[in-house]
């Protein structure tokens, strides 16, 4: 498979693997999902061995500069997902 791998596609495999039908291979993936977002919105970091860490990060309000009018624009703080690479997966791509 090249490309991007889509929800279905995990679905599909994960069905395969574990002898399931899609419906609960589906049941399954989505609770997985559910969970990852559930504690990032609860304020947790998720950390997934060989995998990386889900956390929330806070990005500070700024000013920024629209590149068709130059004009200034204020962009006003807020929360948002970051993702870090384990160390294993690194290793994998170098």
């Amino acid at each position: 498979m090249s490309g991007k791998i889509l929800k279905r596609d995990i679905v599909e495999k994960f069905a395969v693997e574990f002898d399931l039908t899609k419906k609960e291979a589906t049941k399954q993936v989505d609770f997985i999902f559910e969970t990852i977002i559930k504690e990032l919105k609860e304020g947790n970091t998720v950390a997934i061995n060989d995998l990386g860490k889900f956390e929330i990060k806070e990005r500070a309000a700024r000013i920024a500069i629209n590149p068709a009018t130059l004009e200034k624009v204020n962009v006003p703080a807020k929360k948002t997902v970051s993702f870090k690479a384990s160390m294993k997966l690194k290793e994998l791509f170098k």
